[in-house]
This record gives C-alpha cells, structure tokens and sequence, in this order.
C-alpha cells in the first residue's frame, strides 16, 4: 500500500532496512579484508599490518616448531650421526693398535671379531626390547664402547693364553683347552662384577638409564660367551697361524713372551699389596667424589648443541 514499506527477502545476520553498503562481501563477513567469515583483525595489534601483507601477496604468519617431539628427533639424529663417525674413526684406529700390540694382523682381527660379534647380539636384544617397550637412542651408543671395548679386552685375553700355551709346545686342541681352563674363569668372573654394576642403573628413574642397563648387560654377557666359545673354536682351526702376516719388528711378542716391565711391576704389587692399593683406591675416590653431587634429570633442548634445528 502507498506509504507503507514492504520488506525484502532476509538472511540471518543481514539487516532488512535495504539493502548493504558494506560492499561485495558475503553475508555475516568483515569489510574490513579479505578474512573468512566470522573472524575479525579488531584489538589485535596485527591486525592491520597483517591485512595490508596479506593484499601484497606477503605470507603474514610465522609458524615455528617445538615441544618435546621436536627434540626428541633432534636427540636421534645427531645421536645416530656421532655413532656413524665414532664407529668410522674408531674401529680402524682400534685395528692398527691391536696389530702393534699382537704383532700379527690375524691375531689383531680375532679380538676385533669377538666385539663386532658382541655388538650385533645385542642389537638384536634391543630389537627384539624395542617390539615390547620404548627403547632409548643413547642404548646404542653404549652398546657400541661396551661391545668393543670388553670384546677387545676378552679376546686379547684368550689370544695372548693361548700363544703362550702354543709357544710351550702343546699342540692346538690342547692349548685351546688350556686356554679356556685358566683366562676363563678369569673372564667370567670380569663379566659378573660388570654385570652386577651394571644392574644398578635399575634403580635411577629416568627410563634412558634402565635401557643402559639392559645394553650393558646384553653386550657384557654376549661378550663373554663369545669369547669362551668362538675364539677357542678359531683358534684351535688356526694352530700357530694365528701369527700369520706378522710385524716383523714384533717377533717377541708373537712369541707369546712375557713383558719384563710388567712381570716386575706385578711382583712389587703382590709382595706389597696394601702400599699398591692405598694410592690406588685413593685416586679413585678422588675421582669419584663429583658424583656426590650429581643431578638426574631427563635431557631437554639445553642438552642440544648450537645451530640445531630447535635452535633456528
């Protein structure tokens, strides 16, 4: 009717008074920029600066990354790095020290097999750990200065015995024998007492510490058994080739001689016992005295060396 006005179709949030001036925005959207529906660049102090980077096509956000996840991978990656050049560097370096100290290259490599040996059993284990549980990166590292440092250690024991026993005129079955019977006992016990301090980090919270325990314990106990049963099996194949491709400026210790050095340091230990051990145990306190001291904690993104990706 005259005079009367009649309104016009309506949408929700849209005014009926006529229609918009806003612009050609959507329905219920700011005129402000070009935001979705619904949001609004009021009372933030971006807000202008981001519409403005927005309409030149300029990303206006920075999204950065953190949080435990992040770190954890960082830990992984430069764990497995250090790992791949620690075991680079030191497995031929480790081969030429134990050529000049047998004098023989095969003798030098048996030892170096017995740690190899020690180190694969017990990625094994922790493969078999890691279906089960959560498994610690830092296992790794561990298994690997355990493995070869008591492989060498055991197979440098057994060696040396038994060119000994070879040198004294015994054929090969019987020096293997020998061999076993006496540095034996000597290994197992080796292995028990690292066991036994091993199975201390049982008792510490931090999980990464229970897997050290369970590395270590792994790697000492493969070691061990490798030691009594592959390296007298090798060496009764071999006979006295175990000092073939020699060092020829070694001859005496390929032998199977004994050092005078050491012979005479042994004797003035065990006539004097308690003066050897005094200044012994002493040091060791000495060294063990920061540990009164020390704080458990698990690692978070201090422990990360400068320039890794959380620190960018």
């Amino acid at each position: 009717m005259p005079g009367r006005s009649t309104p016009g179709p309506s949408t929700p949030g849209s005014s009926t008074a006529g229609p918009s001036t806003a612009g050609p925005f959507p329905a219920g959207s700011s005129a402000a920029g070009p935001f979705p529906a619904g949001s609004s660049t009021a009372g933030s102090p971006a807000g202008g600066s981001s519409a403005r980077a927005a309409a030149k096509g300029m990303p206006a956000l920075k999204v950065h990354v953190g949080g435990p996840a992040l770190v954890d991978a960082e830990f992984q990656d430069l764990s497995e790095s250090d790992l791949k050049r620690a075991e680079a560097v030191v497995l031929p370096g480790t081969l030429i020290l134990l050529v000049l100290v047998f004098g023989s290259v095969v003798a030098a490599l048996l030892p170096l097999l017995i740690g190899v040996l020690s180190i694969a059993g017990t990625l094994l284990v922790l493969s078999v750990l890691g279906r089960v549980t959560d498994v610690s990166v830092f296992a790794l590292n561990l298994t690997t200065v355990l493995g070869l440092g008591l492989g060498i250690d055991y197979g440098l024991l057994i060696v040396s015995r038994f060119r000994e026993e070879i040198t004294g005129g015994h054929s090969a079955r019987d020096a293997a024998l020998r061999t076993v019977r006496t540095a034996g006992h000597t290994i197992v016990f080796s292995a028990a007492t690292v066991c036994a301090a091993l199975a201390t980090l049982l008792m510490f919270p931090p999980y990464f510490l229970r897997f050290f325990a369970y590395a270590g314990i792994a790697v000492v106990a493969i070691a061990a058994v490798a030691a009594l049963t592959v390296m007298p099996a090798l060496l009764t194949l071999l006979g006295k080739r175990v000092n073939a491709w020699p060092v020829t400026w070694r001859r005496r210790v390929q032998a199977g001689f004994a050092s005078r050095w050491w012979e005479a340091l042994a004797r003035r230990v065990v006539r004097r016992p308690v003066l050897a051990a005094v200044p012994v145990i002493g040091l060791l306190a000495v060294l063990a005295a920061p540990f009164a001291h020390a704080g458990f904690a698990t690692p978070d993104d201090r422990a990360l060396p400068a320039g890794s990706l959380v620190d960018k």
